[in-house]
């Protein structure tokens, strides 16, 4: 009897690893894969021993389904496999569902977890195993828009509150820094016990109180991006500050990617080195009439001594235009640069003229206009 082709294709998968099947399965959400797993017999428990979990409430048609089914994973699945990667999207509206929110965290720091991201977080109600792990590579948190009305604020913990060693990327999402007792007066630093941190993302985030500057204190960052609110963002909290100062202390900086909507941070601090960059990203989407962003956009770029790629948006060349006496006074920097990017809607004399401007320094420089 010929086989056919849906045999055949049956019989390739059966041959397939468990290790292989596990891995096909990871790019599933965990509701996806357990479902996946019912179609044949020889994959019936494979689910048990998935070491990436994604579970959001999104996957469900209730809040309660989502809770019975994590509730059976948690009962079922293989304790003795570790998990690698747990991605967690769950907000609880009563008690039972408080009590199994902590549960499957805690299972997961139990069970060695490496990479952990958790959205729409309640921060303040994180079990203590959150902030204590020696396997945790990998965190993304975030929280609640602050630009929606019903959004509430979630402060990120201070960093004498972590005890995270083997820490290397941090991705923070609407949160808000505040001081604390240690901290130098209105400078917030809330990084500086990660020491083997070496990727940051800092995704829309504010400061409160009295804060006036966030520092960043990180001996082995490689890479960092910040995006801030533009001033159309409406934060109704009159202590929120959405726009703030930078104190950058990271010796090995290597690429700076920087989105601020309409607004240039000044970076202040003695302790504030930035020619260990190689790679800088500037992107503006408008070109608002901040007074000091001229000023803080020409300082920042005379600090930049070992830049090899500048990438800019036409609303950074127009920004820079307005810097007083701009073609009177020296500009000792850029002597390195490869390449310069610049993205815009459409050619301009300003482009043609800072361009010039920018690349004074390094002739040979190749440029790339990109039109968006």
């Amino acid at each position: 009897m010929v086989e056919t082709r849906r045999q055949i294709e049956e019989d390739r998968m059966s041959e397939l690893s468990d290790h292989l099947l596990n891995h096909i399965l990871s790019f599933l959400n965990a509701k996806e894969a357990v479902q996946t797993c019912i179609l044949s017999k020889r994959w019936i428990n494979l689910w048990k021993t998935l070491s990436t979990l994604t579970l959001s409430v999104d996957h469900f048609s209730t809040e309660e389904s989502f809770e019975q089914f994590i509730s059976m994973l948690l009962s079922l699945r293989d304790h003795s496999t570790d998990i690698h990667s747990l991605v967690f999207h769950f907000q609880w509206t009563h008690v039972l569902s408080r009590d199994l929110y902590l549960k499957t965290i805690e299972y997961a720091f139990s069970h060695n977890v490496q990479h952990f991201q958790i959205l729409y977080t309640a921060v303040k109600h994180l079990p203590s195993c959150f902030f204590s792990s020696h396997t945790l590579t990998s965190l993304n948190l975030t929280g609640k828009d602050l630009m929606v009305p019903s959004g509430y604020y979630q402060i990120f913990p201070s960093s004498h509150s972590f005890n995270l060693p083997a820490l290397t990327t941090l991705y923070l999402k609407h949160l808000s820094f505040s001081c604390n007792d240690d901290d130098d007066g209105s400078v917030v630093d809330p990084f500086s016990t990660f020491n083997m941190l070496n990727t940051l993302i800092i995704d829309r985030c504010v400061l409160r109180g009295n804060a006036q500057n966030l520092r960043i204190s990180c001996t082995k960052l490689l890479n960092l991006t910040i995006r801030m609110y533009g001033c159309y963002s409406t934060i109704t909290k009159p202590d929120f500050k959405i726009f703030f100062g930078l104190e950058l202390y990271a010796p090995t900086l290597h690429s700076f990617v920087f989105n601020g909507a309409d607004y240039i941070p000044k970076f202040v601090g003695s302790k504030t080195v930035l020619s260990s960059i190689k790679h800088l990203t500037i992107h503006l989407q408008y070109c608002s009439c901040f007074e000091e962003n001229p000023v803080n956009l020409f300082n920042l770029l005379v600090e930049l001594a070992n830049i090899e790629s500048l990438t800019i948006t036409h609303c950074v060349l127009k920004v820079l235009s307005r810097f007083h006496s701009l073609f009177e006074v020296e500009f000792p920097s850029l002597c390195y640069l490869k390449s310069l990017n610049v993205r815009a809607f459409g050619s301009s004399w300003i482009i043609a003229e800072m361009v010039d401007f920018l690349l004074q320094n390094s002739p040979s420089a190749k440029f790339r206009f990109i039109e968006r």
